[in-house]
């Protein structure tokens, strides 16, 4: 049956061939078929009358026309016809739906496997049913290629069809090139050779990548690699005992797709196509999905060639970590969002992860950098934290990269293996801790400009467009609050702003391992941006805006560079465990438990974090162990502030009597005297017992003493109860007493 509908066709394309076009008509009658209102209506656009079009259109719609009038009329004028009525505002709102109708017909129709199996059948029948088949088979395109592969593999004993199809592969066009491709996976050897064939009479420099694995495995047939070799050394212009290492550049290709290299088409949903093991199958992905799939292949294909083939291993394992995060979220750790990716990862030679972080690093791959640092804290493995060659350790970089993240999950990776820190380690580690706490769990944008009333009004803006500003007047100042905590998320400068001036005020920016990576906006007038875009451009992260406070604009710009720049900004959450966690650190730094680590740099944090409900307690612990008359004297406002919690006054109270005894008694006199007077003042209670050990390490003198002396009271004890009189003799009964009267 289909069959015969394709000779139809053919009969008809011929007839329309030999009728000359309608001559320019007489539009006097009301149309009534769905071709005269077509017609009219290409005649009104011809004249420009769209309104009038229009109506045409909408009547046209109305009729409702089948799918076979759609199909005919698409290929007899082509989709132009159909699109070209998107482009007319007048008829744009009732050309979409039908626009969209007739693409999903064609490509049903153009895919049909029953239509493409039947104009396969045709390729061996008369000339000039070839060619109408051949014709109709370009149409398809990419969606003739499972019927042809499968006719091919069919047909291996009837030599004349096999031929027959063999000869059209060369004659499609570019889109019918990657299932060409995948169609080398098959398992048939002979056919992959015959496809061989097809791709160097086509030219098919692109099937390059996919010969190399062909040209060197051991499991393909010797003559199958000749010829693989033979095609990719004519395609390269080399001899074949020219060509270099297979395992090499399928790596090489592998990279391409790892630094978004490769280009796709269409550009924003790629189609890929595979061999499912019996036939073509295909899926429309991501860009970010197709660079996963094909980076994975060439260094799979790589690896299979040579195992132990370290750049193949690090850049497969770079690959799986960049796509794997990107999925997961850079917010969540990898056991929650890929945990067959943090499985593979901690099951690899902790070698290789070090190489993929060291690589990572110099290429600034925030995604695969995270997760190769938190694996690292998991596999705790000490040549992390050592030296190769003149590098630094890749840990100790990592805790120098400007992204808190980063920061955070080198901490934690730095702390857990048991090895004595460098000192440039050691001292980073508790920087990074100190900025975390100090950070509050709001978004934060610093805003320097000299001109404090301009300053004040962007600030406004920033703060409506839902960022928290901080404003400066210095390029001075605008560094000291970088440095002090972690939780700015962007930078606003002005152009003019004045020690130092921007210029060099920008330089120690981008090089700052704090703040290095956040986007920087340098505001100014509209006709200075040009010259300072050229001026700036070599900078990372930094932009130059004409000066806003439109928080409209300053939420689009701030929103969009934040994201840039750091993928995904900090949520609320993600800064609240930080600070946890880094309150944390310090605490267990402070006890001893991580031997090498001096927490007297965090001071000012731990000191700020006792008046934060949630790192209270852990700020106690952590302050008792610090230096100074300062912790000292925290403490014990913290023990006589009867707003706090009974339970952190007691354990404040431990931390203090441990300090005065450690450190020496560092209080006021004024602080001395009221600790006096609240344990006189306190109930019995844990918190009274508390405090009594820390009057006790006051060290009064022989007067306070004798003083304390007296007033302990311990309190009267009850009176026991009297022995019972021993019952009078029988006959005395009135008289107990014994004595006569």
């Amino acid at each position: 049956m289909v069959h015969n509908a394709i000779r139809f066709s053919i009969g008809i394309i011929f007839l329309i061939a030999f009728l000359a076009p309608a001559p320019a008509q007489e539009f006097y009658k009301k149309p009534e078929t769905t071709a005269e209102f077509w017609r009219y209506m290409n005649h009104e656009i011809e004249l420009g009358q769209y309104k009038v079009a229009a109506g045409y259109l909408k009547g046209f719609i109305a009729k409702n026309p089948s799918d076979e009038e759609l199909l005919q009329m698409q290929e007899k004028e082509g989709s132009s016809a159909f699109l070209r009525l998107l482009t007319i505002p007048e008829l744009k709102a009732e050309a979409k739906p039908l626009v969209e109708r007739v693409d999903a017909l064609v490509r049903k129709h153009l895919s049909d496997r029953k239509r493409l199996d039947a104009l396969i059948q045709l390729l061996n029948e008369s000339q000039q049913e070839r060619a109408y088949a051949i014709a109709q088979l370009k149409r398809s395109g990419a969606d003739a290629m499972p019927a042809l592969i499968d006719a091919l593999e069919r047909s291996s004993n009837d030599l004349d069809m096999h031929a027959a199809i063999l000869g059209v592969l060369p004659l499609l066009d570019k889109s019918t090139v990657p299932p060409l491709l995948a169609a080398l996976d098959t398992n048939d050897a002979a056919l992959r050779s015959e496809l061989i064939d097809v791709i160097r009479k086509r030219a098919e420099k692109d099937a390059t990548p996919y010969l190399w694995y062909l040209s060197a495995s051991p499991k393909q047939p010797d003559a199958l690699r000749k010829k693989a070799s033979a095609t990719l050394a004519a395609f390269l212009g080399l001899r074949a005992n020219s060509l270099p290492s297979a395992k090499t550049a399928l790596t090489q290709e592998a990279e391409k797709y790892y630094q978004h290299r490769v280009a796709f088409l269409p550009p924003d949903k790629p189609v890929i196509w595979q061999w499912d093991g019996k036939q073509l199958v295909s899926q429309t992905v991501t860009p970010s999905q197709a660079e996963e799939h094909y980076g994975l292949r060439f260094a799979r294909e790589a690896l299979e060639l040579d195992p132990t083939y370290r750049p193949a291993q690090v850049i497969f394992l770079s690959i799986a970590l960049d796509k794997g995060v990107e999925r997961a979220g850079l917010d969540q750790p990898l056991a929650k969002g890929a945990l067959p990716l943090r499985e593979l990862l901690t099951s690899v030679n902790p070698g290789l992860v070090i190489a993929v972080l060291d690589k990572a690093l110099q290429e600034h791959r925030l995604p695969v950098i995270l997760a190769t640092v938190r694996g690292l804290g998991e596999l705790a493995n000490v040549q992390a934290t050592r030296s190769s060659g003149r590098a630094l350790p890749v840990l100790v970089r990592a805790l120098h990269y400007p992204d808190r993240r980063v920061q955070m999950g080198a901490v934690d990776a730095q702390l857990r293996i048991p090895v004595q820190p460098e000192p440039l380690a050691s001292a980073r580690v508790v920087d990074i801790l100190r900025r975390l706490v100090m950070a509050d769990p709001v978004s934060k944008v610093l805003v320097a400009d000299f001109n404090l009333d301009r300053a004040n009004m962007i600030a406004s803006g920033v703060k409506t467009a839902g960022f928290e500003p901080v404003v400066v007047r210095t390029g001075k100042q605008a560094l000291a609050a970088l440095a002090q905590s972690g939780d700015f998320d962007a930078v606003l400068v002005n152009a003019d702003i004045p020690d130092p001036m921007l210029p060099g005020l920008v330089g120690q920016l981008r090089a700052d391992v704090n703040s290095g990576l956040l986007p920087l906006l340098i505001m100014t007038m509209p006709d200075r941006v040009g010259p300072l875009e050229r001026q700036l451009e070599r900078y990372p992260n930094t932009y130059v805006v004409p000066i806003s406070d439109d928080s409209r604009d300053l939420k689009n710009v701030l929103s969009a560079r934040i994201s840039e720049a750091m993928g995904k900004p900090l949520t609320e959450a993600e800064r609240k465990d930080y600070a946890a966690r880094s309150i944390e650190w310090l605490a267990r730094l402070a006890r001893g438990e991580v031997p090498g680590y001096d927490i007297q740099p965090a001071a000012g944090a731990i000191l700020k974090a006792l008046h934060v409900k949630e790192l209270a307690g852990l700020a106690v612990e952590a302050a008792g162990r610090l230096r100074g008359r300062e912790p000292q004297s925290a403490l014990a406002t913290l023990v006589l502030d009867a707003n706090q919690p009974e339970g952190l006054r007691s354990a404040a109270s431990i931390e203090l009597c441990r300090h005065i005894e450690q450190f020496g008694l560092l209080l006021t006199s004024a602080q001395a005297k009221a600790l006096g007077e609240l344990y006189a003042g306190l109930p019995d209670s844990k918190l009274k017992a508390n405090v009594s050990l820390v009057i006790g390490t006051l060290r009064p003198d022989a007067r306070q003493t004798g003083e304390r002396l007296q007033q302990f009271n311990p309190g009267l004890a009850s009176p026991a109860k009297p022995e019972p009189a021993p019952a009078p003799p029988k006959g005395e009964k009135g008289n107990p007493s014994g004595l006569s009267g």
